[in-house]
């Protein structure tokens, strides 16, 4: 049975290189693999380390860094690496071009799933509601593509405008930057619907305009095991697993819950921000938090499976 962790990590251009990426990126699988293995844990269980896209320099590191770990010493296998906050179809292209596999995003678009397709490179959309499901169900048919995996974005936030707006506005960061748009909240809005919608609201908006976010009407979202389930039966068909992503943290039991209750595939964030840190500092990383962490990721996964048997 496969578990797959997704490490979402904004690695900054300005504080780290390529090649110390690629070495954290490195250190970080192969410590999670020992981890696994201390736990009898089968090999199925993978880290992904996911690059994102959230500033209009984040190419520069992650082609980089794709160089480093895809050249000529072949230094990572492709499966632990994917882009992630991919908007554009142009995002997919460079993707494929440096050897990455898999291109995530914070949305659906039909564009960004087509140019996967073309490029021969595994892409995975975003739902953020039931209504996304449907939607997506549709698009899947229409492009004749079947994801291996759907993120689920994001899986829980605070019942706030202001909340919705911190959880969706990172992913976006590079369209609103270049658009110079705001975005506010709104009491007198109900419901914003989904990373989705917004991701709509952002393409037709013209240049500094202002976007009103409303508070997420509660049970909306996927943000509940209930929801996951009732998408999992409606669209899933056994295939498309959900990665769950957003508002998880490992020292809650957040993980053991969700494996329990079939989530195969969950991501993290801020898994080696101390690593980067080190880094960055001209220190050499002593590993030790990611290690602790990614011990108690894997203990949450080991009790979730037993649960789950």
């Amino acid at each position: 049975m496969t578990v797959t962790v997704y490490a979402v990590t904004s690695f900054k251009p300005d504080v780290l290189n390529g090649a110390h990426a690629a070495r954290l990126a490195r250190t970080a699988v192969r410590i999670f693999g020992e981890q696994a293995g201390n736990r009898e844990l089968p090999s199925s269980v993978n880290l992904v380390i996911e690059p994102t896209l959230r500033t209009q320099d984040s190419w520069k590191l992650v082609r980089s860094m794709g160089n480093y770990c895809f050249g000529s010493g072949n230094q990572l296998n492709p499966r632990h690496l994917a882009v992630g906050s991919v908007l554009y179809t142009e995002d997919v292209k460079q993707a494929s071009e440096l050897g990455f596999k898999t291109v995530v995003s914070p949305m659906t678009d039909a564009d960004v799933l087509q140019a996967a397709k073309e490029h021969k490179i595994d892409a995975v959309p975003a739902i953020g509601r039931l209504m996304d499901g449907i939607q997506l169900a549709v698009l899947c048919e229409q492009l004749g593509i079947d994801p291996t995996r759907i993120k689920v974005f994001p899986f829980s936030c605070k019942q706030t405008a202001e909340a919705l707006i911190d959880a969706l506005k990172g992913p976006f960061h590079r369209a609103i930057e270049a658009k110079r748009l705001q975005l506010v909240p709104d009491v007198t809005i109900e419901d914003v619907g989904s990373a989705t919608e917004l991701w709509a609201k952002i393409l037709a908006a013209g240049d500094e305009e202002t976007i009103r976010v409303g508070k997420p009407t509660r049970g909306n979202g996927l943000g509940s095991l209930t929801s996951f389930r009732e998408f999992n039966s409606r669209f899933a068909d056994g295939k498309s697993v959900p990665v769950v992503t957003g508002g998880i943290k490992a020292e809650t039991g957040d993980i053991t819950k969700l494996v329990a209750n079939g989530v195969r595939d969950f991501g993290l964030s801020a898994l080696i921000t101390d690593e980067v840190q080190q880094a960055a500092s001209g220190s050499t990383p002593s590993f030790d938090k990611l290690t602790e962490t990614i011990g108690i990721i894997l203990d949450g996964v080991k009790s979730g499976l037993e649960q789950s048997t």
